[in-house]
Parts: structure tokens; sequence; C-alpha cells
């Protein structure tokens, strides 16, 4: 399986897919007297820290690339690769969200209701924000060095035809 860095565009086209559901929703919702409008402050907590955790396991992977530690065990770091690609995926859609629900309050940002729920929708979209950052550096630190051939680090300014060493077998067959 080869994993490949999520496109920037997917970000654009979720949080655009968000900002049309997030609007929409708070137009129909208005109109029938129930809001969803706004975020629980608790909920915003929850994310940052969420995304503060996964961005730890990624960390620990970025470690044992760059050699700094000795061993980690496989499936840490395909989730912590699945984890930081989720969460700036879903981020970047929740983020859409709350920029929708704002758009569509700021006209009545007068009344202490919508206020409160302006102020709660641009953190919540400022954490998201925040989230779909610490998702892509992630994302970046779970990326394995190549194992051999000319990309590999090691061998930066090498010529690959010099270093070339002869099976063993075949330095043997020359000495008989």
């Amino acid at each position: 399986m080869k994993a490949r860095f999520t496109p920037w565009w997917y970000f654009v086209i979720i949080f655009l897919i968000g900002l049309l559901a997030g609007g929409v929703l708070e137009f129909i919702t208005e109109r029938s007297g129930v809001s969803l409008l706004g975020v629980p402050w608790y909920i915003l907590v929850i994310l940052f820290v969420t995304g503060l955790v996964i961005l730890l396991f990624a960390y620990q992977v970025r470690r044992y690339t760059r050699g700094d530690r000795k061993e980690i065990n496989p499936n840490v770091a395909v989730n912590a690769l699945i984890m930081s690609k989720a969460l700036s995926l879903s981020c970047s859609g929740l983020a859409g969200w709350y920029a929708g629900q704002l758009v569509m309050a700021l006209p009545r940002i007068q009344l202490d209701y919508y206020r409160t729920a302006v102020i709660q929708c641009a953190s919540a979209v400022v954490v998201c924000l925040l989230d779909v950052v610490f998702g892509i550096i992630g994302e970046h630190w779970c990326q394995r060095p190549p194992e051999d051939g000319p990309e590999n680090p090691s061998q930066k300014g090498k010529d690959p035809l010099r270093s070339y060493q002869p099976p063993v077998a075949a330095q043997e067959g020359r000495d008989r």
C-alpha cells in the first residue's frame, strides 16, 4: 500500500460543501423556529485536544523516521497517518459548516443570541482550521524516507554507478 499526501483541493471542496450545508441548514431551521446555530464550548476544547493528541502520535512517527527513536509499532505509525488525514479532512468540513452558520448569523449580530452564536461559530472556525493544519503537519511527519535508491537522504551526492558493489557470489566466481 502506498499512501499519498492529501491534495490541497480536497480541503477546499470539503470546506465549500460544509459552507453550503451549514448556510442552507441555518436558513431552513431559522424559518421553522428550531435553531441549531452555534456550538457548545466544550466541543471546541475536545476538538483542539483531539488535534493535539493526533499531532503527538504523528510526532512519535517523525522521531522514528529521523532516527531519534529506535523502534515503533507499524500499526501505530499507520494509525497516526490515518488519524492525521481524517482530522484534516473532517475539520475542513466542520470549518465550512460553522463558517456557513457564521455568514447567516452576521446580519443579525445586534441581537444577543446571534452575537453569542457569531462568537461561538468564529471560535469553531478557528479551532477547526487549526486542526486542519495539525492534520496536514501530522500527515507530513508520517512520511517514511525512501529505503534504497537515489532518493534516500544517505545517497544524496553519491554517484549511483560508482557505488555499485557486485554480489558476493559474483566476486567469489572471479577468484576461481
